[in-house]
C-alpha cells in the first residue's frame, strides 16, 4: 500500500493527477485509515477540478484523526489541505481543536494564526502571533507575519516596528517595502516612507511600484525638482493616430471588427468587487483578448509593437532617469479589453507587472471625444488613488481619447478614466509591456 501511494505522489509531482488516481482507488477503498492516500487523492482531485470529490477525501481523513500517534499533528495536516480547497473557516476549526490537544505548542499556534489571517480574521490572528514573537523576537518570518496582521488590524504604529524589526533580521522583501512604506504614509511619516523608498529603488531599481512609490513620495516631501523629472509628462506619454492596417478601407472599418472581437469575447465580464481589475458596476473587462495574435487583434498587436518600439528609440537617457535605465530590451505584450457601458469610470492605479503601459481606443461616445472642455470620459495620469492620504497637489495630464489614438505611458505613472455619462459604448483595449526575463 505504502509502495503505491508514493508511486502516486510521483506521478502527481510529474503532473498526472489522472494516473495517480487510478493507483490510489484501491488503496483508500481497501484501507481508508490510510491518511495520506486520502489527502493525496483529495490533491489529485483538487488538481482536476473536482472540489466535492476531494472534500469527500478529507472528510474520510476526519474520521481518523485521533486514531494518530499525534491527533494535534494530524489535525494541523489535514487543515492545510481544507485551506488548500479553499475551505478556510473549516481548517481555521480543526486547528483549534489541534492547539486545544497541544496548548504548548508554538508551532500550531503560528500556523493557526496564518489560517485566521487567511480568513480575515486579523485581529484574532495577531494577538497569537504577538504570544509567538514574544518567545522567538527575531524569526524574521514570524515578525512579517505579525507586521501584516498588525497592519490590516489598523495598527499601523505597530506594524511600522515590525516590519522594521524584520528588515533588521535580514528579511527584506518587496511586500515588506510596500507595506512599510503606505503604514508610514497612513501616519503622516512621509519623511520616512521616502527614504524607504530611496532604498527600494536602489535595492530593486526595476520594480515599477518602487518607482509609482518614489515619485508620488517626491511630491509629498517637496523636492520639486526631483518630482518634475518623474511627472515629466511630454517626455514619457506619447499619443498618435494608427495607421490603417492592410486589408482595412480606413480605421473606421478596423475600428468596428476590433470591436466585435472585443463584444464577442467569451469571458467579457464585469470583475468581482473585491478583484483588483474592478472599479464600476458598468465596466466589463475582456482579459487576454491578443492570446492567439491572429485576425484583427493581431493586426492591433503589430501597431502596438510598432509603437513600443519608437517609443523606446525616442527615448534617449542622456540624464541617467530610473525609469528609462531599466529598459527591457526584450518584451511580450499582455492586453485585455475594457467596455464602459454608457457610464463609469476607472479609478487610479498602476499596472506593476508591465514596463510601459497603453491604451488603443476603439469606440469613443461623442459626449468624450467632442470639442467641449468638459473632461467626461478623459484620460487621467498623475493622480494618486483616494486610499493613499496624500497632503500635496499633483501634477496631473488628461488626454482627451478619440478613436484610432495610441497611447503609452510608463507603468509607474497612476492613472484612470474620468467619470461620465453617454447612452453609446467607451471601448479600448489596453495593454502592458512586460519585460521578458533573461535565459
Amino acid at each position: 500500500m505504502k509502495q503505491k501511494i508514493e508511486q502516486a505522489a510521483q506521478l502527481f509531482k510529474a503532473g498526472q493527477p489522472r494516473e495517480a488516481l487510478e493507483m490510489l482507488q484501491p488503496v483508500t477503498s481497501e484501507a481508508p485509515g490510510m491518511m495520506r492516500g486520502q489527502t493525496l487523492s483529495a490533491r489529485c482531485w483538487l488538481a482536476l477540478g473536482h472540489r466535492d470529490k476531494a472534500l469527500d477525501h478529507l472528510a474520510t481523513v476526519a474520521g481518523y484523526v485521533d486514531s494518530a500517534p499525534r491527533p494535534a499533528l494530524a489535525r494541523a495536516n489535514l487543515a492545510r489541505f481544507y485551506a488548500l480547497a479553499d475551505e478556510w473557516e473549516t481548517a481555521t476549526s480543526i486547528l483549534e481543536v489541534a492547539v486545544s490537544q497541544e496548548p504548548d505548542n508554538i508551532e500550531l499556534k503560528v500556523k493557526h494564526a496564518d489560517m485566521l489571517a487567511n480568513a480575515g480574521q486579523w485581529r484574532e490572528a495577531l494577538m497569537i502571533f504577538e504570544a509567538a514573537v514574544k518567545k522567538f523576537p527575531e524569526n524574521p518570518s514570524l515578525l512579517r507575519s505579525t507586521a501584516i496582521s498588525a497592519q490590516m488590524s489598523k495598527q499601523n504604529t505597530r506594524a511600522v516596528e515590525l516590519y522594521t524589526r524584520t528588515m533588521a533580521a535580514g528579511l527584506v522583501d518587496k511586500q515588506i517595502y510596500s507595506n512599510l512604506i503606505g503604514a508610514l504614509i497612513e501616519l503622516g511619516r512621509v519623511d520616512e516612507a521616502h527614504r524607504h523608498a530611496v532604498d527600494w529603488c536602489a535595492a530593486m531599481p526595476t520594480d515599477i511600484e518602487a518607482m509609482a512609490f518614489m515619485a508620488l513620495l517626491e511630491v509629498e516631501v517637496g523636492n520639486h525638482d526631483a518630482a518634475a523629472r518623474w511627472f515629466d509628462f511630454g517626455r514619457f506619454v506619447k499619443g498618435h493616430t494608427i495607421e490603417v492596417p492592410a486589408g482595412y478601407d480606413d480605421l473606421g472599418a478596423f475600428n468596428k471588427a476590433i470591436e466585435a472581437v472585443v463584444l464577442g469575447h467569451d469571458r467579457l465580464e464585469t470583475p468581482p468587487e473585491d478583484h483588483p481589475t474592478w472599479h464600476h458596476p458598468a465596466l466589463r473587462i475582456g482579459p487576454d483578448i491578443n492570446q492567439d495574435h491572429s485576425g484583427p487583434v493581431g493586426e492591433l498587436e503589430k501597431q502596438m509593437r510598432m509603437a513600443v518600439d519608437k517609443y523606446f528609440a525616442d527615448s534617449p537617457n542622456d540624464d541617467n532617469h530610473p525609469f528609462l535605465a531599466t529598459e527591457p530590451t526584450d518584451y511580450d505584450i499582455v492586453a485585455w479589453s475594457a467596455v464602459l457601458d454608457g457610464e463609469g469610470n476607472q479609478k487610479p492605479h498602476i499596472h506593476m507587472s508591465g514596463y510601459l503601459s497603453g491604451c488603443y481606443y476603439v469606440t469613443i461616445p461623442d459626449e468624450v471625444s467632442g470639442s467641449g472642455v468638459d473632461n467626461a470620459g478623459a484620460f487621467e495620469m498623475g493622480r494618486p488613488p483616494e486610499e493613499l492620504p496624500f497632503k500635496a497637489e499633483f501634477p496631473v495630464e488628461t488626454v482627451k481619447p478619440y478613436e484610432g489614438l495610441m497611447l503609452l505611458f510608463p507603468a509607474f505613472m497612476y492613472h484612470g478614466t474620468v467619470p461620465f455619462k453617454s447612452k453609446q459604448k467607451r471601448i479600448c483595449v489596453a495593454f502592458d509591456v512586460i519585460p521578458k526575463q533573461a535565459a
